[in-house]
């Protein structure tokens, strides 16, 4: 049963009603008893007991047993003794629910009539949603603050009807001023500023204190002078107004961007030096997004081409320079490059002039990744019109000059001093009234032995290794298959990456008339476009600096080859490596 309450003069009746209605909890307390004597709906819903089991308990019991590090129950009754002395304490507490969850609460004591009873009334209020709002402000500020701290930024609170400022740490910090220095910031603030920004700060100041600038938000870059050093600021803060329109308070943060600004007129200057290079350079110069489109396009590009740069700016590279025939082979090479795929170091096409005219240019070409995107390429290529045209030539000299010789009866010999072995055709032969060369059953597995004895000075030098298949014992002329291989095993020395040491690989295939024998390496490769001119005589790929020889070695392997009833060819690519194929006729028929 409820506890029997004093008697009051007020209506039994009204006294429940205004206890149970009210709002914030309410508990009754009999001091000498220990025990609660009332308690209203929300004490009830709040701390999970029924009236009846309330009345069964006093406040050590809904109280945990320390509170800040200090006895529950001696606070506890201090309090309550303030209030039986005609205080009214208030304070905040911990009460426990049946469940054992703790509800933090703000507490206020009274004594309750009649006074000659020790009899206490508690009004209590919730404050579990505050403490969590508190708590999540506090965590919010704390995460500001570590926010602020990483990116270097000072926050600052003005209020100007007031003339009060306040700066955070950040802010002493990029002003290097204590924070307990007692000088007025805005003065300070002043004093720091740069002369030459000074003029430009009070003009800002003026406008955004005017009543009819309706602006809201605030945004400048200032320089200060911090310790004999320049430093520039930027500031971006919020405007609060009166219906008025006066200023009331402006928020801010200011962050020190002199590093920002040193960057990007360390960028400028780059960007600028970039550009004059490519508009100076001797060589074309070529920029293409990642679909064709010219973004760059230099003095000499507008002087081979005969364009402006106006003019193709913003034009399709492939559409309008490159000729039609040429335009897939191009494409594929520009593609190529946007999947990262391995590439030759230099291209050679033609490109079309504003006039219509032809000019073969050799390109080198770089692509541009933003990370693993691809953004366009840059080319740098050199006209060869000229160059190509004297080859053109000196290979019409060549067939001309063979012509004659046949005509002539002039006689061709090729001596390889080193090795002591001297080729010659049949002129030659006739001439000299030698007799007719002979054929002769060849082991080729002998032969090669004896060559790589020859050239065991160049193998050793460049550290190279052979590798030779079994090798077949066939009819042919010893001396002129000598040399053949011998030219061939000498060019994969030769022409190896001068970061690795050769590896050469010869094998051979057994068909039912002919044998295909076959020169493996891994060194620089042949661009296909150039595979065809390999074999006509003094035809090189090279600068006599790069590599030496004459350019009569590969075009004498074809008439040897021709010599034997069969064919010579090459697969090959730009830095993969090249294998020679040759025939041999196994019928005595096709030789000769």
């Amino acid at each position: 049963m409820r506890g029997k309450l004093p008697k009051a003069n007020i209506n039994e009746q009204r006294y429940r009603v205004l206890i149970d209605n009210a709002p914030e909890v309410v508990l009754i307390f009999d001091v000498e008893s220990g025990r609660f004597i009332d308690a209203n709906r929300a004490a009830i819903r709040l701390l999970k007991f029924t009236r009846e089991e309330l009345f069964q308990l006093g406040p050590s019991d809904i109280s945990p047993t320390l509170y800040k590090g200090a006895a529950a129950a001696d606070k506890a009754q201090e309090y309550i003794l303030h209030a039986l002395n005609g205080g009214n304490p208030a304070f905040e507490w911990v009460h426990i629910d049946r469940d054992g969850l703790e509800i933090p609460c703000e507490i206020r004591l009274i004594r309750f009539p009649p006074y000659d009873k020790s009899v206490v009334r508690a009004s209590i209020i919730d404050l579990t949603e505050k403490k969590k709002m508190e708590a999540e402000l506090a965590e919010s500020e704390e995460r500001l603050k570590l926010a602020l701290k990483a990116t270097g930024l000072g926050c600052y609170d003005w209020f100007p009807q007031e003339n009060r400022l306040h700066w955070d740490k950040g802010m002493h910090d990029l002003f290097g001023l204590d924070p307990a220095d007692p000088i007025d910031r805005n003065e300070f603030f002043f004093q720091c500023l740069h002369p030459d920004d000074k003029a430009q700060a009070q003009q800002n100041f003026q406008t955004t204190m005017d009543p009819k600038n309706e602006q809201l938000n605030i945004a400048s870059n200032y320089r200060i002078i911090r310790h004999g050093r320049v430093a520039h600021l930027s500031s971006i803060g919020v405007i609060m107004r009166t219906a008025q329109g006066e200023v009331q308070r402006i928020i801010g943060t200011v962050q020190d961007i002199t590093s920002i600004k040193k960057n990007a007129e360390a960028l400028r200057q780059a960007k600028n030096y970039a550009e004059n290079l490519i508009e100076t350079a001797n060589v074309i110069v070529v920029g293409l997004d990642r679909g064709g489109t010219i973004n760059i396009f230099n003095k000499a590009a507008q002087a081979i081409t005969g364009y402006s740069q106006e003019e193709l700016t913003g034009k399709n590279w492939f559409e309008t320079l490159v000729p039609r025939d040429r335009y897939p082979q191009v494409w594929k090479m520009f593609t190529s490059l946007a999947k990262k795929e391995e590439l030759p170091r230099t291209f050679e096409n033609p490109i079309l002039t504003k006039t219509g005219e032809e000019r073969i240019i050799s390109w080198q070409n770089s692509a541009l990744y933003d990370h693993d995107e691809h953004l366009g390429t840059i080319s740098f290529g050199i006209d060869i019109t000229q160059r190509k045209q004297i080859e053109e030539t000196l290979r019409d000299r060549e067939k001309r000059f063979q012509i004659s010789t046949h005509a002539a009866q002039l006689g061709i010999w090729d001596w390889d001093i080193e090795h002591n072995h001297l080729l010659w055709d049949e002129t030659m032969t006739k001439i000299y009234e030698l007799p007719k060369r002979e054929l002769a059953l060849v082991d080729c597995t002998t032969l090669i032995q004896q060559i790589i004895n020859d050239l065991s000075s160049q193998i050793n030098t460049t550290q190279a290794t052979i590798k030779v298949d079994p090798l077949p014992q066939i009819k042919g002329y010893e001396t002129e298959l000598r040399m053949l291989f011998q030219n061939l095993i000498s060019n994969a020395i030769k022409f190896r990456k001068s970061d690795q040491h050769p590896l050469i690989q010869l094998g051979v295939q057994e068909e039912k008339k002919q044998w295909i024998f076959s020169v493996k390496d891994e060194g620089i490769g042949i661009d296909p476009i150039y595979q065809d001119q390999i074999f006509v005589l003094f035809q090189r790929l090279h600068g006599r600096e790069e590599y030496e020889g004459t350019g009569i070695g590969l075009a004498h392997c074809q008439k040897i080859v021709d010599l034997h009833g069969g064919n010579i060819w090459v697969e090959s690519e730009a830095d993969k490596g090249s294998t020679f194929f040759f025939s041999i006729a196994k019928s005595e028929r096709a030789l000769d």
